[in-house]
C-alpha cells in the first residue's frame, strides 16, 4: 500500500490537486476538505480538456464521506446540527441551576464540548479535579444523557463511534470500485479524523495527502507537526513541492525587519493594492467603486471577490452601496434572519400573540406591510395620536380596552373610527384564537401558527412568495422551524413556544439564492474559487485577526487535549489570499473606534517588514477626476462645493451639461457651511439668480412643488443643479414603466367610441385594449429583446388575454367608486392626458401640468379629477404630498364649465388595491347638500394654496434646508451630499 504526503505552501488555486486527479490511473476518491470545494473542483475537470473530466461523481468533502460512514455503521442515532445542539444546551442551562454557568455561556460551552469530542475524549470517563471543570462535566453528562434520550448525537461523537466500529466492509459498501485517496489541501486536522484517515488508508490500494505545510514555516503554514510526525510513524513518505526558490515566500511574516525590501510584483505574479478609509461604509464604497472600474475595463465580475473578515459590519450596507454602482453581486454569507423584513414582520407579530405587547409593538404591527389587520385606510397617525392619551404604560388586552375608551371619548371622522375600530377588532381575534396556557408539540404549534398567518394573509400583500429575497429568509426558517421538530418532542405552552420562535429569529442565518456578479463571502470561502481580482474587507487592526476569547479554553490542557492556534490558522488564510488572485489583491481597512488614523491588520504591518509598502498601488494616491455613478459624483461635490474643477463623468454618465453655470451659485458656499447643515443661501449674487430664473413668466408643476417641499436640501441638486441619478438598471424604470401605461391608456380613450365601460361594450373594449397594447409593446425594441421586459410585458398582455394590470383596470371601470364607498355612476371620461400652462391659479403665479384623466357627469354637470399612479399607492405617502390634486383641481375649475366633485388617485400596480383613492374629496357629487363637506374641501384647496406659496418663496428666497427628520432618505439621490449618516 502507496501511502504518500505531499508538502505544499504554493497558491491552493494551482492545479496540483487537479493534475494529481486527471493524471490517476486508478478508480480515485477525492476527498475535499469542506464541501464548497467540490464544486470549485468540478468545475475546473469541466473545463479541462481530458476525457476523465466527465467522470467526476467521485468527489467528496470529509464531512460528507464520514457522515455516510457512520450512517452505514449505525443507524440508531441521527447527527445533530450544531445551532440544534445550541437549543438543547439552552434549554438544559434554563431549567437546571448549575453554579458557574447560565444561558449567556452556550457558545463557550459548546465550542469546549467540540474540541473534547474531536480529541476523541468521551469527558464523562475522565477524572477531573477543578471546581469548574466538574461542573462542566457535569453540564456534558446532562446533555448526553439528553442526546441519548432523543436519539441525537454529535458529529465528532459520531467519528468516535465510527472510528470504533468501521470495518472495509462498509467503506466498501459505499465506495465498491475505489482504489486510490487523495486528501486535498487538509491544512487543519483534528485528531480524531486523523485516527480515521489512517485507518481508511489501510483499505485502499494507494493513499496521497496534500497538506499546506513546510516544516521551517510554522508561523505562516499551521502547526502541523504533530499530524505529519503521526503520518510518518504510519509509513507515509514526504514529497516536498515547496517554494525554496522565491525569497520573499520564504520571508514572509518572519520577525526580521528587511532593510532591502522586496518588490512585491518582482516576487510574485499578482500585484497588491491597498484601500484606507475611515469607516466601513466609506470603505465598502471604495471597494465598490474599484470594482466598477474592473468592470468598465472588461473585468468579467464572476472573476472577481469580496472576502470580509467580519461580514456583519458591511451587509447591512452591501445593497445600497452596490446597487449605487449598479453592480451585480452573489452574496455567499449567510443573513441573520431577523435582517428580513418578512421575519422582523413575524417577529413584531409574535409580541402580539404573546399577549404582553406594549404601545410602540402595536404601532409596528398596525403599520406592517406584511401583515393585513382590514386597515384599508392610513390610520397610523391617527392611532399614534389616540396612544399618546393613555396616560399609563398599559399592555396586552389592558391597553386595547384603553384604546376604546378613549376612541368612544374624542370625536373621529367617521372613516377613522371605523377602521381603527375594526384594527382594535382583528387584535382582539388574533388573542382569542391563541390560547398561551394551552400544551402542544412544536408540531403542533407550527400548524397553529401557519392557521394565524393565513388569517391575516400574511406577507400576500407585498408577494412574498414571487419576491426571492423575502423567499429565501422565509424559507431558510421554514428550515429551522422543521429542523427543530426532530429536537423537541415533548409538549409546551403555546407562550414557551412563542418565546423560542423569538430566539429562533433573533439567532439563527439564512442564505439568499444564488445569483451572478462579485462573489461576497467571509474570510475563508475563498479557498475555493478561482478569481483574478480578489478584495480582503475589514482588514483593519482591531477586526483582524479576530482572537479567540473562549474562558475556557485554559481547562484544555488539563484533559490533554492540544488546541490548534486559531492565529496561525487566520495568517495562514490571509496570506493565502494575498497569492491566489490571478491579477491583483487589494486590502482595505477603516479606522476602528479610538484610532486617529486606520490602522492595519498586524499580518499586514508584519508583511512590510519585508515587502517595500511604497512600491504598493494605493487607491488614496490616484485623483479623483473620473467618476463612475453619480453617488460618487455627488459625494465629490459635496466635500468640495467652493471648487470648480473640470469634471469627467465616465463613461455612458453624462448629466453634467452645463455645470458652471450651476456652481455658479455655490460660488461662496463652503464645504463647512454645508455640513453644519445650515440650509440658506445669503448671498445677494446667489439669491438674485434665483429670483431671476423664477420670475413671473416661471411655470411651476406640481411635482417640482411636492419635492422642495418633501426635502428642501435634496430639491437644491436635484431640481436646481439637476444632479440626479439617471443609471437605469436592467429592469424598466418606473417612469419607462408610467410612460408606457399612460400611453395605452391615452390611446384607448381615443379610439373607444364609447366614453363608459358597461356590459354592453365591455367584450369590444376589451379587444379594444388588447389592440392598442399589441401596437405600443411592438413600438418598444426592448420587450423583445430584454428579459426583465419581456417579464414586464407579461403584466400587461397574457397571449390574445389582457394582463393583470389592464384587466383589472376594465374590471374597475364598469363599476368605478371613490375611495369604495361612493359610486360614480354617470360619469364618463371627457378628456385624457389634457395638458395646462401659464395658468395664473394664484395670483402672481403661473402654474403648468397635465391631468391623466378628466371625468364629466352630464346629468350633474359635475368633474372629476384623476391621476393613474403604476407603482404602489400609499394613502400615507400620497398625504405627505398634499399638492397635485388640489393644484389640478384649480386647473379644471380655472378651465372648464361645471362642479368639480372629486379628485383621485387611480391605482394601477399589479397586487395593488385597485381603483380610486381618495385625496380632496367633496360634497357636491352627493344628492343631499353637505355644507360642513363643502366648507372642508375650500378649506383644504386654501391650505393647498397656502402650501404652494410657502414652497415658491422658500426657493426664490434660498431657503434649502433638512426635511423632516422621520423623512426616508434610503433612497435618496443625494444622501451621499446630505452626509445626514456621518454627522
Amino acid at each position: 500500500m502507496a501511502k504518500k504526503l505531499i508538502y505544499s505552501d504554493v497558491n491552493p488555486l494551482e492545479e496540483i490537486s487537479t493534475d494529481y486527479y486527471l493524471n490517476s490511473s486508478k478508480e480515485l476518491l477525492c476527498i475535499a476538505p469542506y464541501y464548497q470545494m467540490k464544486s470549485t473542483i468540478r468545475d475546473k475537470l469541466l473545463n479541462s480538456k481530458a476525457k476523465q473530466a466527465v467522470m467526476i461523481n467521485n468527489i467528496v468533502s470529509i464531512d460528507q464521506m464520514f457522515r455516510n460512514l457512520y450512517y452505514q455503521v449505525s443507524d440508531s442515532y441521527q447527527i445533530i446540527a450544531n445551532n440544534q445542539l445550541q437549543y438543547l444546551l439552552r434549554e438544559q442551562l434554563k431549567a437546571k441551576e448549575y453554579n458557574y454557568f447560565n444561558t449567556n455561556s452556550v457558545d463557550y460551552l459548546i465550542e469546549f464540548i467540540n474540541n473534547v469530542d474531536s480529541a476523541g475524549i468521551d469527558l464523562r470517563k475522565v477524572k477531573v479535579t477543578p471546581t469548574v471543570l466538574k461542573e462542566i462535566q457535569q453540564i456534558y453528562t446532562d446533555l448526553k444523557d439528553t442526546l441519548d434520550e432523543l436519539g441525537f448525537i454529535t458529529k465528532w461523537q459520531s467519528y468516535q463511534k465510527l472510528l470504533e466500529e468501521v470495518t472495509s466492509a462498509d467503506f466498501t459498501y459505499l465506495y465498491p470500485s475505489v482504489k486510490e485517496l487523495f486528501l486535498d489541501r487538509l491544512y487543519i486536522i483534528r485528531q480524531v479524523e486523523l485516527e480515521l484517515i489512517i485507518k481508511l488508508s489501510n483499505w485502499v490500494e494507494e493513499t496521497t495527502i496534500l497538506l499546506d505545510y513546510h516544516p521551517e514555516k510554522e508561523k505562516l503554514f499551521g502547526n502541523l507537526d504533530l499530524v505529519v510526525e503521526r503520518l510518518r510513524e504510519e509509513g507515509f513518505i514526504a514529497e516536498d513541492r515547496t517554494v525554496d526558490d522565491n525569497p520573499l515566500i520564504k520571508e514572509l511574516f518572519t520577525n526580521q525587519i528587511k532593510d532591502d525590501k522586496y518588490k512585491w510584483e518582482d516576487h510574485l505574479e499578482n500585484s497588491l493594492g491597498i484601500i484606507t478609509a475611515t469607516k466601513p461604509t466609506q470603505e465598502l464604497n471604495k471597494v465598490a467603486q474599484k470594482c466598477k472600474e474592473l468592470a468598465l475595463r472588461g473585468v468579467n465580475l464572476d472573476k472577481v471577490a469580496i472576502a470580509f473578515s467580519k461580514p456583519s459590519q458591511y451587509l447591512p450596507h452591501l445593497a445600497r452601496i452596490f446597487n449605487n454602482y449598479n453592480l451585480p453581486y452573489n452574496q455567499q454569507v449567510g443573513m441573520p434572519l431577523i435582517s428580513s423584513p418578512v421575519i422582523r414582520a413575524l417577529d413584531e407579530l409574535v409580541d402580539i400573540l404573546a399577549g404582553d405587547f406594549d404601545a410602540k409593538q402595536l404601532l409596528a404591527v398596525v403599520d406592517n406591510n406584511f401583515i393585513d389587520l382590514n386597515n384599508q385606510e392610513p390610520i397610523i397617525n391617527t392611532l399614534e395620536d389616540i396612544l399618546k392619551e393613555v396616560r399609563f404604560e398599559l399592555t396586552g388586552v389592558r391597553l386595547i380596552d384603553e384604546l376604546k375608551k378613549q376612541i368612544e371619548a374624542i370625536e373621529l371622522e367617521a372613516d377613522q373610527d371605523k377602521q381603527i375600530k375594526k384594527v382594535l377588532a382583528s387584535i382582539e381575534g388574533l388573542l382569542a384564537d391563541i390560547e398561551l396556557t394551552a400544551k402542544m408539540s412544536w408540531i403542533e404549534f407550527g400548524k397553529e401558527l401557519s392557521e394565524v398567518l393565513e388569517q391575516i394573509n400574511f406577507g400576500r400583500e407585498v408577494g412574498l412568495f414571487e419576491n426571492e429575497k423575502l423567499l429565501a429568509a422565509w424559507e431558510g426558517l421554514q428550515d429551522v422551524i422543521e429542523s427543530l421538530s426532530r429536537v423537541f418532542k415533548q409538549e409546551r405552552s403555546v407562550k414557551e413556544w412563542l418565546q423560542l420562535l423569538k430566539e429562533i429569529l433573533a439567532s439563527e442565518n439564512y442564505n439568499l439564492p444564488a445569483s451572478k456578479g462579485v462573489k461576497i463571502t467571509g474570510n475563508l470561502e475563498l479557498r475555493v474559487g478561482d478569481y483574478d481580482y480578489i478584495f480582503l474587507a475589514g482588514m483593519n487592526y482591531n477586526q483582524f485577526p479576530v482572537l479567540n476569547q473562549n474562558p475556557l479554553n485554559k481547562y484544555l490542557p488539563k484533559l490533554g487535549v492540544t488546541k490548534a492556534d486559531e492565529q496561525i490558522k487566520s495568517r495562514y488564510i490571509f496570506m493565502n489570499h494575498l497569492l491566489a488572485a490571478n491579477s491583483q489583491t487589494f486590502i482595505s481597512y477603516a479606522k476602528s473606534k479610538g484610532e486617529e488614523e486606520p490602522l492595519p491588520t498586524p499580518y499586514l504591518q508584519e508583511l512590510f517588514r519585508v515587502v517595500d509598502q511604497a512600491e504598493i498601488e494605493s487607491f488614496e494616491s490616484s485623483t479623483q477626476e473620473e467618476f463612475y455613478s453619480i453617488k460618487d459624483l455627488q459625494k465629490y461635490l459635496g466635500a468640495s462645493l467652493s471648487d470648480r474643477q473640470s469634471i469627467i463623468l465616465k463613461d455612458d454618465y453624462n448629466c453634467l451639461e452645463k455645470l458652471s453655470k450651476k456652481f455658479k451659485l455655490l460660488h461662496n458656499r463652503s464645504c463647512e457651511s454645508l455640513r453644519a447643515y445650515q440650509g440658506r443661501l445669503t448671498s445677494e449674487d446667489n439669491l438674485s439668480w434665483l429670483k431671476n430664473r423664477f420670475n413671473d413668466q416661471y411655470n411651476y408643476t406640481a411635482y417640482f412643488l411636492e419635492s422642495y417641499l418633501s426635502c428642501p436640501f435634496e430639491f437644491l441638486f436635484a431640481e436646481i443643479f439637476e444632479i440626479s441619478d439617471l443609471e437605469l438598471p436592467e429592469e424598466p424604470h418606473p417612469m419607462e414603466r408610467g410612460s408606457f401605461i399612460h400611453q395605452v391608456l391615452e390611446e384607448f380613450h381615443q379610439r373607444a367610441g364609447f366614453n363608459q365601460i358597461n356590459e354592453d361594450n365591455y367584450k369590444q373594449a376589451y379587444q379594444l385594449l388588447i389592440e392598442v397594447i399589441k401596437e405600443n409593446i411592438e413600438e418598444h425594441s426592448l420587450f423583445n429583446s430584454n428579459f426583465y421586459w419581456q417579464t414586464e410585458a407579461q403584466k400587461y398582455l397574457q397571449g390574445e388575454e389582457l394582463g393583470l394590470v389592464f384587466e383589472k383596470f376594465l374590471e374597475n371601470e364598469k363599476s368605478p367608486t371613490l375611495h369604495r364607498k361612493i359610486t360614480l355612476d354617470g360619469f364618463v371620461v371627457k378628456e385624457t392626458e389634457w395638458e395646462f400652462n401659464s395658468l395664473e391659479l394664484i395670483a402672481g403665479y403661473k402654474f403648468s401640468g397635465r391631468i391623466d384623466r378628466i371625468d364629466y357627469n352630464p346629468k350633474t354637470e359635475c368633474l372629476g379629477v384623476i391621476d393613474y399612479k403604476s407603482g404602489k399607492v400609499s394613502n400615507k405617502r400620497l398625504a405627505n404630498n398634499p399638492i397635485q390634486i388640489p393644484l389640478y383641481l384649480l386647473a379644471v375649475e380655472e378651465t372648464f364649465e361645471g362642479k368639480v366633485s372629486f379628485g383621485s388617485y387611480y391605482g394601477l400596480k399589479p397586487k395593488d388595491m385597485i381603483g380610486h383613492k381618495k385625496v380632496v374629496p367633496s360634497a357636491d357629487i352627493r344628492k343631499a347638500e353637505d355644507l360642513l363637506e363643502n366648507e372642508c374641501y375650500q378649506a383644504d384647496l386654501e391650505e393647498t394654496k397656502r402650501l404652494i406659496k410657502e414652497a415658491i418663496e422658500g426657493i426664490r428666497n434660498g431657503y434649502f434646508i433638512l426635511g423632516e427628520e422621520d423623512r426616508s432618505c434610503n433612497y435618496c439621490q443625494c444622501q451621499l451630499i446630505c452626509r445626514k449618516e456621518e454627522v
